[in-house]
């Protein structure tokens, strides 16, 4: 595992001496993405199977690079940028596990509706803002091997809904949606390095909210 921000370039971890031993990996630094480094994750990183960058947008020109990733199943990311015929591209075929970290100015209505028809292999969804519940619908009914899809929100309900957004999410009869409010990014960092060591974790968090919804919990 690796977690490394904006002094990674000046650490003695060489990633051409370690890379290959390398599945996990998150870029926690603020600012700008240093996209020398990001490129040389996935150059000698060829086993890498979690992925996460949360600061800065995932770029389209990674993907012939990312594509190589044959063992990549979860991706943490910004996804403002990308748009939907990107979906095309083989990693997403793959992901088991898609988190979507920010996606600002994509219009969910219309992206999403594509972006499903390549999300084949995908059982786990977060979302980290509200979405209008038809594209929830959507997502549910379209991935057919989605287990669980999480709806994040830094507020409350209360605190923050002037169009009751999430509110209306209860009107979703599909016990796979889980809305967690009250999420910060220091949960979300404890949180990725608990599943690359395989532990609690938020996933299995909302499969044991779905489960007791399904009334199979103990």
């Amino acid at each position: 595992m690796i977690k490394c921000g904006e002094d990674f370039p000046n650490s003695p971890t060489k990633l051409e001496d370690v890379g290959a031993h390398v599945r996990h990996v998150l870029y926690d630094g603020d600012g700008d993405v240093e996209e020398d480094l990001i490129q040389r994750v996935f150059k000698f990183c060829p086993n890498l199977e979690d992925f996460a960058l949360w600061h800065s947008p995932f770029h389209p020109d990674w993907l012939p690079l990312v594509s190589q990733l044959q063992g990549l199943r979860l991706l943490s990311a910004n996804l403002s940028v990308l748009v939907p015929v990107v979906y095309q591209n083989p990693i997403f075929h793959n992901l088991t596990h898609l988190d979507v970290v920010e996606s600002s100015g994509i219009r969910w209505i219309d992206c999403w509706k594509q972006m499903t028809r390549h999300l084949s292999s995908l059982t786990h969804l977060s979302i980290n803002e509200d979405v209008e519940v038809e594209v929830l619908r959507e997502l549910l009914a379209q991935c057919l091997r989605l287990h669980l899809l999480l709806v994040l929100n830094s507020a409350t309900i209360e605190e923050e809904d002037p169009e009751g957004i999430a509110g209306s999410y209860l009107d979703v009869d599909d016990t796979r949606l889980v809305l967690i409010e009250g999420y910060h990014l220091p949960h979300a960092t404890q949180d990725w390095e608990n599943c690359a060591y395989g532990r609690y974790d938020l996933w299995d968090f909302g499969a044991s909210c779905r489960d007791a919804r399904n009334g199979a919990y103990p």
